[in-house]
């Protein structure tokens, strides 16, 4: 996920499936340090209710200014 302003690139990040083996072969996920700064990167993905094609949803809040070194 990519935020800009104008033409410029703000922010970058990447989201991933909470509770996907995947994960583990991830470069960003494993550089990600501990659990704790892992954890920032996962978001859980619930089916949406009444789908019919069955499409999923997730929230993933980008907080600025946050970052794995604030472990408090």
């Amino acid at each position: 996920m990519k935020v800009k302003k104008g033409g410029k690139e703000l922010l970058t990040t990447q989201i991933l499936v909470a509770d996907n083996p995947q994960n583990k072969n991830d470069g960003v996920y494993r550089s990600a340090g501990d659990l704790f700064e892992q954890q920032l990167l996962l978001a859980e993905f619930k089916p949406i209710r009444e789908s019919k094609i069955g499409e999923l949803s997730a929230s993933f809040n980008i907080v600025l200014g946050r970052t794995p070194a604030d472990k408090d």
